[in-house]
C-alpha cells in the first residue's frame, strides 16, 4: 500500500513502529488467512493503519499499527513532507 501510494516519496524504511495494539475476536489457526489494510489517520510525523485479519470470512484479529517518519540518525521522528502527506491523503479513510 505505502509503494503503490507514496513511490519513492516515502519507503519503509524512513518508518518505524512506534506502537502496535492488537484485538483477537476470536481464535486464529495456522492456515489460509486474508488481511485487509487502511490508513485510519494521518499525523504530523505519523500515520495509523488499521488492520483486520480474516479466517474463514470471519474477523479474527483488529490491529493497529502506528509508524513514524524517523530523522536522519533514526533517533527522532521528523514531520511529513507536504508531498508525503498529499499522496498519503489520497488513501486515507474518511
Amino acid at each position: 500500500m505505502l509503494v503503490s501510494t507514496c513511490g519513492d516519496l516515502l519507503s519503509a524504511g524512513d518508518l518505524g513502529v512506534v506502537d502496535v495494539s492488537a484485538q483477537f475476536t476470536r481464535e486464529l489457526f495456522v492456515g489460509d488467512v486474508r488481511a485487509e489494510a487502511s490508513l485510519i489517520r494521518l499525523g504530523v510525523s505519523s500515520v495509523s493503519f488499521r488492520v483486520v485479519i480474516y479466517q474463514e470470512e470471519m474477523a479474527g484479529a483488529d490491529i493497529t499499527i502506528v509508524l513514524a517518519r524517523l530523522a536522519d540518525g533514526r533517533t527522532r521522528s521528523t514531520p511529513l513532507s507536504p508531498e508525503q502527506r498529499a499522496a498519503l491523503e489520497t488513501i486515507l479513510e474518511k
